[in-house]
């Protein structure tokens, strides 16, 4: 982390790789994506918890007129699995004076089972295993969602730094331009002193002056107010963290890298889509609905369930499963079937929906990440073909200084030469600054990062 306060007299450097990792581990919405993962792991262990075996126990008494009518107790396990076969184990034990013939057990109580076994629906898949695979698939998707999170801030962080860099820049230029003027002011009132130049010189000195000091102005406005953007975005322990006006951005790019990640990116145009964040999400959301479509289809079959409980005396050594034991049948079949056939209906509406969707975003990022190559190629060459520009207004410049020194030029002149080449050197500022957004750009369409 950097120590703004320890450096308060002296300027700090904070480089793009050290602002961008610093957003990166203390930022709250980094925080927040380093949650993702957790919560996905707490989604899919509950989801498993229908399968988690479940105690049950129950009591049921009556006492009147210092008569015991009956007492009933019933406990036991139930046991659901994977299958769809729910099985229970359980004891029961009623006794008392006025007991009801169909609940009259042996006195020592019996011992029973039950196994509830689905005959159609239920087979293939159900709501309890339906769910289990949901939260595997958000298990899988929570890396991606991470990811595709982490990039949201990267980006609007990335660019804050950029725009904060672009008026450092400027700055430096502004800042040079006013030093010159104003030297050049003291310049001609001492030659006006000496009769070397005319009066009204001082005038044009002096608007020059002027005018470059609203421009540096300006620029400080500028440069404060990109810094407290860019400051935004850098927190420590969770509190918003001050920088000192002392820290500036680094003012040098590293172009290699930067050529490198181009040409990379245009080696791998048929591959950045294996590994985009937003693609991936797409596909796991298709896998979703793929697996409540399944669900839905599974929940037009009739739903039967056959059902057998064998019985055992507690008090019998050898219980006879045979001639002691429980059956039933139990179905729910709609009659129309309207809700379940709406509920696939819309499934298939949204897996299409899903698919165009995903069609559109690929086309969409495809389109921008040429685009962004283009565009960072042309500013590349620009920048590189101005900086002859820049090397042609410093002589043109410099010569003119010559002259005017030697009283052979005008301060019409000068200013003018000047004035083109400190706009000259704003320019090449900005074709730099916009070869690095489209830099950052490509970055966010292809959904990685590299500083």
């Amino acid at each position: 982390m950097l120590d703004t306060q320890a450096q308060k007299d002296s300027i700090s450097v904070l480089s793009f790789s050290a602002y961008m990792q610093w957003v990166e581990s203390q930022h709250p919405v980094s925080k927040q994506a380093s949650l993702i993962p957790a919560m996905a792991d707490a989604y899919l262990l509950k989801a498993r918890g229908e399968f988690d075996p479940k105690g049950f126990y129950q009591v049921n008494g009556k006492r009147f007129d210092e008569k015991t009518y009956y007492r009933m107790d019933q406990g036991g396990i139930q046991l659901p699995t994977w299958a769809g076969v729910d099985v229970k184990l359980g004891y029961e034990n009623n006794n008392g004076l006025f007991i009801n013939p169909e609940d009259k057990l042996p006195q020592s109580g019996l011992v029973y089972s039950q196994i509830s076994v689905p005959i159609w629906q239920g087979i293939v898949t159900d709501a309890r295993r339906n769910a289990v695979k949901q939260a595997r698939l958000l298990q899988q998707m929570s890396s991606w969602e991470r990811i595709q999170l982490m990039n949201e801030i990267r980006f609007k962080a990335g660019k804050a730094y950029l725009d904060w860099f672009l008026a450092w820049k400027n700055l430096a230029v502004l800042d040079m331009a006013y030093s010159v003027s104003a030297d050049r002011l003291q310049g001609v009132i001492r030659a006006v002193k000496f009769g070397d130049r005319a009066g009204i010189d001082t005038v044009e000195a002096s608007i020059q002056v002027q005018d470059r000091w609203m421009a540096l102005l300006q620029g400080r406005w500028e440069l404060r107010n990109k810094q407290m953007l860019a400051n935004a975005f850098l927190w420590d322990q969770d509190q918003p963290v001050v920088l000192n006006p002392q820290v500036v951005p680094d003012s040098v790019i590293n172009i290699q890298a930067l050529d490198a990640f181009v040409m990379q990116q245009k080696q791998q145009l048929n591959l950045w889509e294996l590994n985009h964040p937003g693609l991936k999400l797409y596909s796991y959301k298709i896998d979703q609905l793929n697996l409540d479509r399944a669900l839905r289809k599974e929940m037009l079959k009739p739903n039967i369930r056959v059902i057998y409980n064998p019985l055992a005396d507690a008090g019998r050594v050898r219980p006879d499963f045979a001639n002691n034991f429980k059956w039933g049948l139990a179905t729910q079949i709609p009659l129309f079937w309207r809700k379940e056939r709406a509920e696939l209906k819309l499934n298939t509406f949204k897996t299409t929906q899903t698919n165009l969707e995903r069609q559109y975003k690929r086309n969409e990022w495809s389109v921008r990440i040429n685009t962004y190559i283009t565009e960072m190629e042309g500013y590349r060459e620009q920048y590189r073909q101005y900086a002859q520009n820049i090397r042609n207004y410093e002589a043109l410049t410099a010569s003119e200084r010559r002259l005017f020194n030697n009283g052979e030029s005008t301060l019409f002149m000068i200013n003018a030469r000047e004035t083109n080449y400190f706009q000259a050197m704003l320019k090449w500022n900005e074709w730099e600054f916009k070869g690095l957004k489209a830099a950052l750009e490509l970055q966010e369409a292809a959904g990685q990062f590299f500083y």
